[in-house]
């Protein structure tokens, strides 16, 4: 591989890692990929595949996991791969077909241990072995797909938690920006305050030191200030004067609603009763207008 593959290699080597529950730092990836270097990326991926559909562990594997299976496996795992092949080749042709294997060492193992292809398969030890493999296969795959099923469902979590924790880290970054931008503004306006005050103690300090050395400038301030007093006690008793003037208006304008009102309501009274004896006395008017009846003759 050159270094036109590391991009490749490290999406690949932290792809194996996701799966196993783990995760690598760039260090780490960075050694694995010196120690792989030498071979060509299919290579690298080959083993990574064989790795990962023949590991027993939950660890992440290791570099000379990877060394071992670009090289073929190690010779227990060829033991393993060729006596798959055989057992594989009984239960598809029997004893009554010639069958040759690619590895030299499985060739002669059969024709040299056990006379053949037809007289290995006489042996019953086989024979049980054989089945005994092959239900035994049977299981791996089940319990293979069991896994793979596991597994998927786990990376969908995985993914699912992947999206969660990068919206939390973007919502963390949103609140720092605007902590950061709040501390910048806090500080400004701090070193504005502090400026201001910083002017307004030299000013100060600067009148102190004027009216210090100018004895008649200082007298002349005492008396405006005496003065300045003087007048805001005079404004202070001229405007409890005026509120005070201003509550007895008040007090004299209520009264003399009040007066008002009941001399209204006295007109009122008069008037009612100057209309009662209006209708008394039209009443009386007419009864003495009234025709006399003629008196009874002796």
């Amino acid at each position: 591989m050159t270094q036109a593959d590391f991009k490749t290699f490290s999406a690949l080597i932290q792809g194996i890692a996701e799966c196993y529950g783990q995760s690598l730092s760039a260090q780490g990836i960075a050694l694995r990929f010196r120690l792989l270097e030498q071979f060509d990326f299919a290579e690298v991926e080959k083993a990574a595949l064989s790795v990962m559909a023949t590991r027993k562990y939950t660890s992440m594997p290791t570099p000379a996991d990877f060394l071992e299976h670009i090289g073929g496996g190690s010779a227990e795992d060829k033991a393993e791969v060729e006596a798959g092949k055989v057992l594989d080749a009984i239960g598809r042709h029997g004893a009554y077909s010639s069958v040759v294997f690619d590895d030299s060492v499985t060739q002669a193992v059969i024709v040299q241990a056990y006379g053949g292809w037809p007289k290995l398969l006489n042996f019953k030890s086989v024979q049980e072995t054989a089945q005994e493999k092959i239900e035994l296969q049977k299981k791996a795959l089940a319990d293979r797909a069991i896994l793979s099923a596991k597994n998927e469902k786990l990376q969908e979590e995985v993914h699912g938690l992947r999206g969660t924790v990068t919206a939390l880290h973007k919502k963390i970054g949103h609140l720092e920006t605007e902590h950061e931008e709040d501390r910048k503004r806090s500080g400004a306006s701090i070193m504005q305050l502090s400026n201001a005050n910083h002017n307004l103690h030299a000013r100060l300090e600067e009148t102190e030191k004027f009216f210090r050395w100018n004895p008649e400038a200082n007298q002349m301030h005492l008396d405006y200030i005496q003065e300045q007093r003087q007048e805001d006690q005079r404004k202070a008793a001229e405007q409890k004067r005026l509120a005070q003037e201003r509550e007895q208006r008040e007090r004299q304008q209520q009264a003399e609603k009040e007066r008002q009102a009941k001399e209204l309501e006295h007109q009122k009274a008069l008037e009612v009763e100057r209309q009662k004896l209006e209708r008394e006395r039209e009443r009386q008017q007419q009864r003495e207008r009234r025709p006399r009846g003629m008196g009874m003759g002796r």
